[in-house]
């Protein structure tokens, strides 16, 4: 699979201290470079790229030469997420009094829409291509959406329940952190992941066959619905799909000792056949990869200078 790929804007060249040292690559101190404001998690849509900070409290809509605040809310660019058409964010939104409430921007007109009342506990909004979202209040998913307005008892609260693109299945994660699937049609939960297996961070291919997700030990496995296999891809976070869903792509992080030595991006066949690292700096830093149209690749870079 051939990609282009460009770098998110470097919008803040990040002074930090170099540590320079014989058996290692350029590292620096995170804590440091965390204090200071950056970009991240960008992804591409029609409108401009949409973005959030390092402390994902806004989100950004960068168009034209233009950066446009969409929202403002403490954590609500940290699992935001862009409906199949990318014209809608999904996101929650944390209000000054600690209350939270499903919400979706407009990115055209730059609305938000809420679509509950304020609660003490809910979840990501996603969207499948068939007109669908999805979120979660405590325990219970509500679906909304085509005059379709069902709730499940998941028997668990769950921030991230991504809705399939088809509009068939949810995916999310129980308190053993044992990977499930709802079927939307009958009600029925199944478990996905291997016994014994703690998993987070669920995402469905855009075919609706593939749930690329993270196990606590840092692995990314991917679990093909037709098949009923599961792939180990390796270590690895921040994964997307492309959107022939034969592929995603994710960043690598190196750390020793605490101290973070640097992040690049890679690609890789759904099934582990191919693992190929398209970036390569002892510098820059790579993170956060998504895919755009016509095969580009966007992230965002951390620079360290000396």
């Amino acid at each position: 699979m051939k990609t282009k790929h460009y770098i998110f804007t470097i919008i803040f060249y990040i002074n930090i201290i170099i540590i320079l040292n014989a058996q290692a690559p350029y590292s620096f101190d995170a804590y440091s470079t965390e204090a200071d404001a950056y970009f991240t998690h960008p992804k591409i849509t029609e409108h401009g790229i949409i973005a959030t900070d390092n402390f994902a409290s806004k989100l950004y809509l960068f168009s034209s030469g233009t950066i446009k605040e969409l929202a403002a809310s403490p954590g609500c660019g940290r699992y935001y997420t862009l409906s199949p058409d990318r014209n809608h964010i999904g996101f929650k939104f944390i209000q000054p009094d600690g209350m939270q409430v499903p919400a979706y921007i407009e990115i055209n007109s730059g609305k938000i829409i809420k679509l509950a009342q304020p609660v003490k506990q809910c979840g990501q909004v996603s969207f499948s291509n068939t007109g669908l979202m999805a979120y979660t209040i405590d325990n219970t998913l509500y679906i909304t959406g085509n005059n379709f307005n069902p709730k499940f008892p998941l028997g668990n609260y769950a921030n991230i329940a991504p809705i399939a693109p088809d509009g068939n299945y949810i995916a999310f994660c129980d308190t053993e952190g044992s990977l499930k699937i709802i079927d939307l049609g009958s009600g029925n939960i199944a478990q996905i992941s291997i016994n014994g297996e703690h998993c987070i961070y669920p995402v469905w291919s855009p075919d609706a066959t593939k749930i690329v997700y993270k196990t606590t030990s840092g692995n990314l496995k991917i679990w093909d619905k037709v098949s009923g296999k599961h792939y180990i891809i390796g270590e690895g976070g921040s994964p997307d799909w492309s959107f022939n869903s034969n592929f995603i792509i994710f960043h690598k992080e190196k750390a020793e000792n605490f101290t973070f030595l640097g992040s690049d991006i890679f690609i890789a066949k759904y099934d582990g056949s191919m693992i190929s690292q398209l970036t390569q700096t002892a510098n820059i830093h790579e993170m956060n990869p998504s895919f755009g149209d016509n095969e580009t690749i966007v992230f965002h870079t951390n620079v360290a200078t000396i």
